[in-house]
């Protein structure tokens, strides 16, 4: 009795995974099918564009039955189409972009209309107040002392981190890749290995967005640079002359090959964006409501953006 009260929702929850299955593939098909696609139009942008040889930004087209015909069609089209997975190709080569068909849409954006898709600055997340933290940082205090007036010091960490013209007080910001590393600070005055004044400090561990003071060093005076005995030039040889050769006929350059780049319908500062869409059948009884965008259909899209590739990229 049980079993055949609670066999109806069983059953329903059942499709209603298989139903989110096929959605989340075909929402995976497309990103790889749209950015496939954008990758052949940036790299063959006159083929792929060939219908805005104006150039034309922002320009849009949609991809017809004849630009998905091999040897002869659009190769963005042809690419978008060759990367979708198990998906029905005949969805976007016959009728495309009618209701309830698939459909691919290609824009030019030119540089100054790059607000016309999301673009994100990087941005750091401060961890500390360490003047040093954008997340693999860390700050170093201290006092370089020993220094000879009129003299400054460079300093060093093992990773590389350096600060130059320093007279006393030092802030150090080292490396602590995004955990913690083990640092040696080293500070150079003058020439290095003999004639100058050296010291350091460590080594000692740091962590990232963390600070540490009092990492103090003393330079103190490096032997004096050996002097070295000048040795005597050799006795000049006599010089014995060169008969004057007789001259040949100059031979004609010849011009080898040259690189260059065809017109370009658009220019490679322009951007490429692919949009890919697709309706995904809905047949979970019940729950069309919650799956579908127009009766029976659930209609997905990806969307992707590239820039155009050089010329001087690829052979011509």
């Amino acid at each position: 009795m049980e079993m055949a009260l609670l066999a109806p929702f069983l059953v329903l929850l059942l499709l209603g995974g298989a139903q989110v299955g096929e959605i989340a593939y075909s929402q995976v098909s497309l990103d790889s099918a749209a950015r496939e696609g954008a990758r052949a139009g940036v790299a063959a942008p006159n083929a792929a564009l060939s219908w805005d040889a104006g150039g034309a930004v922002p320009a849009t087209h949609r991809c017809t039955s004849a630009d998905f015909v091999d040897g002869s069609g659009n190769p963005l089209c042809i690419a978008v189409v060759d990367a979708s997975g198990y998906l029905d190709q005949t969805k976007f080569t016959a009728n495309p972009c009618a209701s309830g068909q698939a459909c691919v849409t290609i824009t030019v954006i030119g540089p100054n209309n790059l607000s016309a898709f999301d673009v994100h600055s990087p941005t750091a997340r401060l961890e500390s107040s360490s003047p040093c933290n954008n997340g693999q940082y860390a700050t170093v205090n201290g006092t370089v002392s020993g220094i000879p007036s009129g003299m400054s010091a460079t300093i060093a960490d093992t990773s590389g981190d350096t600060q130059s013209g320093v007279t006393g007080a030092f802030t150090l910001c080292a490396t602590a890749n995004n955990s913690t590393t083990t640092q040696t600070i080293t500070a150079q005055v003058g020439p290095v290995s003999c004639g100058g004044y050296s010291g350091s400090v460590g080594p000692f561990s740091v962590s990232k967005g963390q600070t540490y003071t009092n990492e103090n060093v003393t330079v103190t005076a490096e032997p004096a640079c050996p002097t070295s005995t000048p040795t005597p030039p050799p006795p000049t040889p006599t010089a014995v002359p060169t008969p004057t050769p007789t001259p040949g006929p100059t031979p004609t350059p010849t011009a080898g090959p040259g690189i260059s780049c065809g017109v370009q319908l658009v220019p490679d500062s322009d951007y490429i964006t692919v949009t890919v869409s697709y309706p995904v059948p809905v047949f979970v009884p019940l729950l069309g409501s919650i799956f579908q965008t127009q009766s029976g259909l659930r209609q997905i899209s990806e969307s992707v953006t590239y820039a155009i590739e050089p010329c001087t990229m690829t052979p011509p």
